[in-house]
């Protein structure tokens, strides 16, 4: 796995995290059977809709856009996953109290996250409202204006030469 996969699969790691200690409170308990399981690790299943959020994320295209190459790789990342995740429960990191604390924030993260979304969704602003909170927010300001010039020469021993001049304390506009 190369560096580029690290942030989509802390994130699938956290999921699974998160719907582990939901499912194994009592540490022992079977995780529930996954009626739509693209792939089984150490009898947990991997859900049809783990996949697709992971492959979203990985990939940022929607999962039926995938080549089946790109499927077969994101199944075996999302098995290596599910694997790890199993051997640190089985070594109760998912008991020790930073982690607990970890996955209790990066629950709420997605959830909050979750309901922004939904609220955007369910929200969307009209013309009329992205235009008055621009006025409101660009009111109070300045309003700098900026003119850009440049010299444009031939080559760069041109160039130089009028950087010295300028740096001598030659004008600019002239």
């Amino acid at each position: 796995m190369n560096y580029s996969q690290l942030a989509p699969v802390a994130l699938v790691a956290l999921l699974i995290g998160i719907a582990g200690c939901k499912q194994n409170t009592g540490g022992d308990a079977k995780p529930a059977p996954v009626a739509n399981a693209v792939s089984t690790v150490k009898g947990v299943g991997i859900s049809e809709e783990a996949f697709a959020i992971y492959a979203r994320n990985r990939t940022r295209q929607e999962p039926d856009a995938l080549s089946d190459e790109q499927r077969a790789d994101i199944i075996k990342e999302l098995e290596d996953l599910y694997l790890l995740s199993e051997l640190a429960r089985e070594q109760k990191l998912d008991r020790d109290p930073e982690v607990v604390a970890q996955l209790d924030f990066q629950r709420r993260s997605v959830l909050a996250g979750s309901l922004a979304n939904n609220f955007l969704e369910n929200n969307e602003a009209t013309e009329e409202e992205l235009r008055a909170e621009y006025e409101e927010m660009t009111s109070g300001e300045a309003g700098k204006e900026y003119k850009a010039r440049h010299i444009l020469v031939e080559t760069e021993e041109a160039a130089k030469e009028i950087i010295g001049e300028l740096d001598g304390g030659a004008d600019f506009a002239t």
